[in-house]
């Protein structure tokens, strides 16, 4: 069939609904509930996220956002914790999350403004990256750098020595 062009049932509904009002956006954040940002799609509706108090915990997108509201990485979402975690042995460190709404990106100025956001989760992700990095290689070099696979060089005594010249090599001493 061709492509409709002239409009129809959809194509009038549409036409119909007005933009969004973002000045009267917010989102109240109930016990259990925190901004976040997405830092990677792990894939089948899961999301690492980094929250508000400091910690990366995996988060799912619920349902009723599936289709309809497209999050991805840099995004800042509500997370509400999982309540039948909360009484587990698990830490908190170790809950999980469900995603249950995103912050318009037009909106994020005055997310910024308000007190209690972790100034972190506005920063660009590459910087975050290289912090995290940074602290890690820091942790790492120390432990890598004189020791390999278990053992330990001494860089000074350990270099071989090469002869000065071609004369000093005889072949029939090999």
């Amino acid at each position: 069939m061709p492509k409709n062009l002239k409009g129809g049932k959809q194509f009038k509904r549409k036409a119909k609904e007005g933009d969004v009002d973002l000045s009267a956006f917010t989102i109240d954040l109930q016990e259990g509930q925190q901004i976040a940002r997405a830092i990677k799609m792990l894939g089948n509706r899961n999301i690492l996220c980094y929250c508000n108090d400091n910690k990366i915990r995996i988060c799912h997108i619920c349902g009723k956002m599936r289709g309809r509201v497209f999050v991805d990485v840099g995004d800042i979402v509500v997370v509400s914790l999982r309540e039948f975690e909360l009484g587990s042995t698990k830490t908190t460190e170790d809950l999980n999350g469900d995603i249950l709404a995103k912050y318009p990106y037009e909106s994020l100025t005055r997310l910024k403004k308000d007190e209690g956001v972790n100034p972190k989760l506005f920063m660009q992700l590459e910087t975050l990256d290289a912090a995290r990095l940074n602290i890690m290689k820091g942790a790492a070099v120390n432990t890598i750098e004189d020791t390999v696979a278990g053992f330990e060089f001494d860089r000074d005594e350990d270099t071989a020595k090469e002869p000065e010249s071609d004369s000093d090599l005889d072949v029939d001493k090999i």
